[in-house]
């Protein structure tokens, strides 16, 4: 079954909202009314928001952060890998280079 990307996030959202109500008994949709004043809090919607937020958050995590995170492990290791090759292999005439400045350190 394919979707687009907001239907199927929302389908999604909607099926989690639906266990959560059903497990927890949190209905998403109720009202507050302070008295004397006409306006209404719907913690239901502060709810909701916040419950997407979360899912949201989560999904760049384990879809952006974690493999990305993984890709450059991979390249650094990949980069002590040559590293250590390289330092093992040394030509001859770095050697002599080596000889000769550390006896023209110890002449001076």
């Amino acid at each position: 079954m394919i979707c687009r990307p907001g239907s199927c996030v929302r389908r999604f959202r909607l099926q989690f909202q639906s266990l959560i109500t059903t497990v927890l008994r949190i209905k998403f949709e109720f009202q507050i009314k302070l008295l004397g004043d006409p306006a209404v809090v719907r913690p239901g919607v502060f709810l909701t928001a916040l419950l997407n937020f979360l899912i949201v958050a989560a999904a760049l995590y384990f879809f952006v952060v974690v493999p990305i995170n993984a890709m450059n492990k991979r390249k650094d290791a990949m980069l002590d890998l040559e590293k250590t090759e390289d330092d093992t292999e040394v030509s001859p005439e770095v050697l002599l280079l080596t000889e000769i400045r550390d006896s023209l350190k110890t002449s001076n």
